[in-house]
């Protein structure tokens, strides 16, 4: 400060020299940083791209966008009942307070009927061979569910908290126990073995912070936010250990249809699964009827008394149970905006917190619960799929085994399909009876129904799908988990669809002012744009069959992006292989040819139960269309084995993870110019 003050001093030039000195290490130490800071960010996000944790990596880079554009949580005016606006700060709190303590609380009856007809240990058939291969594949650990966690199972649970968490009332994130050394773990340990022993959990364990965040549509409008708790971290590891001893016995009962939140499986499966039917229809002939059904509030709603029943009365673990139980009963919940005021405080008696660990699992195990009730009732309804489970990607000519495909879930988004009109509107009134009965009800306004047209058969528009006497919306395309299905099954609206979020994602990096930045090496930039913008333009590509003018746009779109930020012009010619190699990023078509070869590897090494690879090598009834059909997904697959040079022992190298990575690595190859 002082050397500021002698700065327009002339009588002093040694203060100007050393001010114009100390201005320019200041300058150099904020590039360092800047440099520095990026490096460790991109570090961190090629990591999450690595994983597949795409989520994870939008959340890193979100972090610095909401400093300067996120409003404060909890402000904003909000809509009352009657549908006037309200902007009173203390009004718009206790409307919000009212709203999620209605939500929260919202006792659906249920059917007297429901609690005499739980399964009894029910588990699907053939089950154990696909469990002891996943628990091999993903290192499920081998613990007794009824003994209390020893220390070292402790430690290795805080070891995999995530970092940069918000923390529960009690205040504690996440570092504070992954770096508080040995003490803390012995600490918490104590405190979970006392947990474990009296059966009660800690109070505040059982206290939850509300943070409404936006899911889409009007913000004034709390019909529109979904309530995310932020719980006691030392509870989340109190939660984790026992969904360890959980999920083990959980994979033994719940359905192959259920892709959601379950270990070796994802959103890609249920997508791949839902377009090989409509491909495999297309090219017979055979119109497919889906709905997608929405059911409203799903987790808030669930009834926590019949939760507890079914998990008793399906099997699991009895301490577990118990233990789940108690860190549900007596839960109280506020408003992170105003929870230091002792009347902002109310109970919670339904629903799984949207926050807790425990809280998909049990879902599943809940909804799966519900599907079997009605599966004996709709399942004939659906389209029956033939396979041989032969290793051949050809058209299967003689199949060996069939299943009925009826349903595909991801956790609560549901689509059924029928093969006729009649037999998805028979479907849907036996499902929504059931579900009533059980507590759930279907949303009519954000249900809707997608008809494939496909040759001479084709779904009328005007065919018309009524529920409780109130007509269901009909769309020509429906993005089903991220993924446009569209009813002539064109991938133009998924290309368009992706070219948008890519572009989108471009340029939320381009206001952090990324691509222009001088201080940030290309190196970085590349590695910002693969995890950030690339990642976003293919997501789902595994599943897609895509002509040679799809991929031309979407090569269009990622030269575009690369020139940016390399700080090429158009005019000075230069080549696109030029460009790529400066950057080591290979062709759009090879980067697709990599991640379906890297799904069908994946595909492959599943067992023989998994719907995934009955849908690759299967087919179903009907004539085909004259003339040459439009080529499907298996078709551009043997079409990659090809220029890899595998076309007929590829599945044994698919056995080996590392070996099939290795063989398809060639695809990412940036060949020189």
């Amino acid at each position: 400060m002082a050397l500021r003050k002698d700065h327009g001093n002339e009588k002093i030039p040694l203060s100007k020299k050393k001010y114009r000195t100390a201005v320019n290490l200041c300058r150099k130490s904020v590039r360092q940083d800047k440099r520095e800071y990026w490096r460790k960010m991109s570090e961190e996000l090629m990591g999450d791209f690595q994983k597949n944790n795409i989520h994870s990596a939008y959340q890193r880079l979100n972090l610095r966008m909401e400093r300067e554009t996120a409003k404060p949580l909890g402000s904003g005016s909000v809509r009352r009942p009657d549908g006037s606006i309200a902007t009173d700060r203390d009004e718009c709190a206790r409307l919000r307070r009212e709203y999620f303590q209605k939500l929260l609380n919202c006792q659906r009856d249920i059917h007297p009927s429901v609690w005499d007809r739980l399964p009894v240990h029910a588990r699907p058939p053939d089950c154990e061979p696909h469990v002891a291969a996943l628990h091999a594949a993903c290192e499920l650990p081998d613990v007794d569910p009824n003994m209390p966690p020893s220390l070292l199972e402790v430690e290795r649970t805080i070891a995999k908290l995530k970092g940069h968490k918000a923390p529960g009332v009690c205040r504690i994130i996440p570092e504070m126990l992954k770096y508080g050394g040995e003490g803390t773990a012995r600490w918490l340990h104590h405190v979970i073995s006392v947990a474990w022993d009296s059966g009660e959990a800690p109070s505040d364990w059982k206290k939850a912070l509300l943070v409404p965040v936006l899911k889409k549509g009007d913000t004034t409008k709390l019909d529109n936010y979904r309530g995310i708790s932020l719980l006691s971290i030392a509870g989340k590891v109190y939660a984790l250990l026992l969904q360890t001893r959980l999920e083990k016995w959980a994979e033994t009962i719940l359905s192959e249809t259920q892709s959601g939140f379950r270990a070796g499986r994802g959103c890609t499966d249920a997508i791949f699964c839902l377009k090989l039917l409509y491909e495999r229809a297309l090219r017979k002939q055979k119109p497919v009827y889906t709905c997608f059904i929405d059911l409203s509030k799903a987790y808030d709603s669930a009834d926590r008394q019949l939760a507890w029943q079914i998990l008793r009365s399906r099997g699991a673990p009895t301490k577990v149970v118990d233990l789940i139980q108690d860190l549900h009963e007596g839960t109280t919940c506020a408003m992170q905006a105003d929870h230091r005021h002792p009347d902002s405080w109310f109970d919670v008696a339904t629903g799984f917190k949207q926050g807790d660990v425990n809280a998909p699992l049990l879902f599943n195990i809940y909804i799966d619960t519900v599907v079997r009730a009605f599966e004996p009732l709709v399942r004939h309804l659906g389209i029956t799929w033939q396979y041989k489970l032969d290793g051949n990607l050809r058209e299967c000519k003689n199949p060996t085994a069939s299943n009925m495909s009826w349903i595909f879930m991801y956790a609560d988004d549901i689509a059924l399909v029928a093969e006729t009109q009649e037999a998805l509107q028979e479907a849907l009134a036996i499902i929504d009876r059931v579900f009533i009965q059980w507590g759930m009800h279907i949303n009519i306004r954000k249900t809707q129904i997608l008809c494939l047209q496909s040759g001479t058969q084709t779904g009328d528009s005007s065919e018309q799908f009524w529920l409780r006497g109130q007509p269901l919306e009909q769309v020509q395309m429906f993005k089903y988990l991220g993924s446009i299905c569209s009813a002539d099954m064109s991938m133009q609206p998924e290309i368009a669809s992706r070219l948008s979020r890519a572009g989108g994602a471009y340029h939320k990096l381009s206001r952090l002012k990324v691509w222009k930045d001088k201080n940030i090496s290309v190196k970085i930039k590349v590695i910002l744009y693969k995890v950030i913008v690339q990642s976003t333009l293919l997501y789902g590509c595994e599943t897609w069959a895509v002509t040679n003018e799809d991929i031309r746009k979407l090569e269009v779109f990622q030269m575009r992006c690369l020139r940016r930020i390399l700080g090429i012009s158009l005019l000075e010619r230069i080549p696109n292989a030029v460009t790529r190699a400066q950057c080591d990023i290979p062709e759009v078509a090879n980067l697709i040819r990599y991640r379906r070869l890297r799904y069908l590897g994946h595909v492959a090494r599943m067992g023989d139960t998994r719907l995934p690879l009955q849908f690759m090598f299967g087919t179903i009834s009907g004539t085909g269309t004259r003339g040459r059909p439009m080529k499907s997904w298996n078709d551009y697959v043997r079409d990659d084995l090809e220029a890899i040079g595998l076309p007929y022992k590829w599945r044994r190298k698919c056995k080996n993870r590392d070996e099939w990575r290795a063989a398809i690595k060639v695809l990412l190859d940036v060949p020189s110019p």
